[in-house]
């Protein structure tokens, strides 16, 4: 179930800036053409803001990923591209006004109303993948299917809206709807919140029940009483000794620890595990 909203998250999300890319030509169209120009503005742009994105989501991804975040980084756009209409006639007549030239003039306007959502989008892929991989091995494996997950649904998005949607729609209730979709997409998150919350919860508590126990079998007590103590050239020797046990310390660190009724028991957990051999 988790993979699968993974999968979902990537899809639509591919699906809604590609679909934003396509209809961001009838955006600029009334006011700068459709030349060669915008295209190569619109598409410098989205991988512009692609590369930004992805630099950015594998930044945040190593700083105490959650789903939490994830969902933030959906809304954001998603409220960005929602308000879109309302605002880039004016932008497109500002820019068109300074007469910039036929190339610098839909770079602009592409640069102001679809670098900031498309680097948001950007971020959604490398996050999911650190959210995803749960293990290193996997990691390659995980980022290779989720990254073509989303160039599936880049696809459908871009398909579906030049062929489908510009004439059955417009381009405002496009924009819009997008929009409503990100945040939509959020909500998918939800119970991914909850679950790692839950999660989070069960590993905190075994975390406190395991170093408790080592505690109890390989804290000296506090009544330990010190037998030799000798600096070296890397430490400082500590031995110490209670009424069970004669501890070992550099430093701070404890080293080893050997019970006084029976020299030969294994007292750290530590040395309680076998190591065991992987067969050729």
């Amino acid at each position: 179930m988790v993979q699968l909203l993974h999968y979902i998250v990537v899809f639509v999300s591919g699906a809604v800036l590609m679909a934003l890319e396509i209809v961001g030509s009838r955006v600029l169209a009334p006011y700068f053409g459709s030349s060669i120009f915008v295209w190569g503005s619109l598409i410098s742009v989205v991988m512009t803001a692609l590369s930004i994105g992805y630099y950015w989501g594998g930044w945040l991804s190593v700083r105490e990923p959650s789903y939490g975040k994830l969902a933030v980084l959906l809304v954001i756009p998603g409220i960005a591209i929602f308000f879109l209409p309302f605002f880039y006639p004016t932008i497109n007549e500002w820019i068109a006004g300074m007469d910039l030239g036929n190339r610098l003039s839909p770079l602009a306007a592409c640069s102001a109303l679809f670098l900031l959502p498309g680097v948001f989008i950007g971020t959604i892929s490398p996050y999911v993948i650190r959210l995803a991989a749960t293990q290193l091995h996997t990691v390659g494996s995980t980022a290779g299917t989720l990254y073509a997950v989303s160039t599936c649904g880049s696809i459908l998005g871009t398909l579906l809206t030049a062929f489908y949607l510009i004439p059955a729609l417009g381009v405002s209730n496009i924009i819009h709807s997008l929009g409503i979709t990100l945040v939509c997409l959020s909500l998918v998150v939800v119970p991914l919140i909850r679950l790692q919350r839950v999660t989070m919860t069960r590993a905190v508590t075994a975390s406190w029940l395991l170093f408790g126990s080592l505690n109890l079998l390989s804290t000296p007590a506090a009544w330990a009483k010190t037998l030799l103590q000798k600096d070296t050239f890397y430490h400082r020797i500590r031995v110490e000794e209670d009424d069970e046990a004669r501890y070992m310390y550099f430093d701070r660190t404890l080293q080893s620890a050997m019970t006084l009724k029976d020299p030969a028991a294994l007292r750290l957990v530590y040395s309680l595990f076998v190591p065991t051999r992987k067969k050729c």
